[in-house]
C-alpha cells in the first residue's frame, strides 16, 4: 500500500469531497429555508404584535436604579440574587 496516495492531494478522496460537500451544502439550504419559513398565525400573532408595542427597556426601572445609585442607597440583595440563580424562593 502506498501511504503518498492518501490525503488531501489524491484525486478519489477530491471527488468524494466535492460529492460530500455539494450533498451537504444542498441539505444546509433546504434545513435553513424550512427553519426560516416558520408560520405564526391566530392568537400567537396577537401576542407578537403585543410584545412589538412594548419597550425593550422598562425606563421607570432603570430610573429607579439610577437615583438610587447617584443617591448611594442603592443596596444590593445577595440572598436574592442567590435565590433567583438557584430556583430558590
Amino acid at each position: 500500500m502506498d501511504i503518498n496516495k492518501i490525503g488531501h492531494n489524491n484525486l478519489n478522496y477530491q471527488k468524494i469531497n466535492k460529492k460530500y460537500k455539494a450533498e451537504n451544502s444542498n441539505f444546509n439550504n433546504e434545513f435553513e429555508n424550512q427553519k426560516n419559513a416558520l408560520n405564526v398565525s391566530g392568537e400567537s400573532m396577537q401576542y407578537i404584535e403585543l410584545a412589538k408595542k412594548l419597550p425593550n427597556v422598562r425606563t421607570n426601572l432603570v430610573e429607579e436604579y439610577k437615583k438610587q445609585i447617584e443617591n448611594n442607597n442603592y443596596e444590593i440583595n445577595h440572598n436574592n440574587i442567590v435565590n433567583k440563580m438557584f430556583g430558590g424562593k
